[in-house]
């Protein structure tokens, strides 16, 4: 038997798709934990990031196919693409 909040959150995926993220801070608990477990999952997306320089997240959205990188906090609030944003290291 399928459970009940299972079956919610494929319904939910179904319907809205997955989640779109954007990352603050990526360092290397957001490098060798934090994404690899957001690419893996079927719910989520990386949709943008923001590093403490551009080179720096260019380098992560290369290695995780993140379709946007921010050179400002702001840019990556404000970013239609991304609903949710998780603040990791500020």
């Amino acid at each position: 038997m399928v459970s009940p909040t299972l079956t919610v959150r494929f319904d939910m995926i179904f319907l809205f798709g997955p989640g779109r993220w954007g990352l603050v801070g990526l360092g290397w608990v957001v490098a060798d934990f934090v994404a690899p477990a957001m690419v893996e999952s079927a719910g989520s997306r990386l949709a943008a990031c923001l590093g403490s320089s551009l080179a720096k997240g260019h380098a992560f959205a290369e290695r995780f196919v993140v379709a946007r990188v921010h050179g400002n906090l702001e840019a990556l609030m404000y970013d239609p693409l991304v609903p949710s944003t998780s603040a990791t290291h500020l």
